[in-house]
């Protein structure tokens, strides 16, 4: 969604942009194997070419991956700093338990008046972390279904 205008665009790629995205992630990857961040440039009709921030750079490697996966993929801009209400939507609990894990130390957060915000980076860590512990609880059950020869 744009925020100045209201405008949400969805965009969907052909087959013919999912092969050309596969094949330009398959050589920046092999291109970029030693860890290295790709640099990437833009160039219009032949003019001079602009680099792209890294940051930027970073953005459309993970577009080109997805795309070339066949994997959806949601781009959305944010704020340095949430809102409890929109930090609480983003991490899938109630705005009263994330009150109280900010209590408790295990969110940082900063008082702006009466109200908590919260740094992007803090709250996109802790989503993370809950997607990491939801991920090593589903294997740890898999393996012990495993294990006692449980199947389907």
């Amino acid at each position: 969604m744009n925020a100045a205008t209201g405008v949400t665009r969805t965009i969907i790629a052909t087959d013919q942009e999912a092969r050309a995205a596969r094949s330009a992630a398959e050589c920046i990857n092999a291109a970029t194997k030693g860890g290295q961040r790709p640099v990437f440039s833009a160039r219009m009709d032949g003019s001079n070419a602009v680099d792209v921030p890294v940051e930027l750079g970073h953005l459309i490697m993970t577009m080109l991956d997805s795309i070339a996966e066949g994997g959806s993929l949601t781009v959305t801009a944010m704020p340095a700093e949430l809102t409890t209400s929109l930090a609480a939507h983003l991490l899938g609990v109630s705005r009263t338990t994330l009150m109280k894990r900010i209590n408790r130390g295990e969110i940082p957060a900063r008082k702006v008046g009466t109200h908590h915000r919260l740094a992007t980076a803090d709250v996109m860590r802790a989503r993370d972390e809950k997607r990491r512990q939801a991920a090593e609880t589903f294997n740890r059950v898999r393996e012990a279904q495993d294990d006692a020869g449980i199947t389907d």
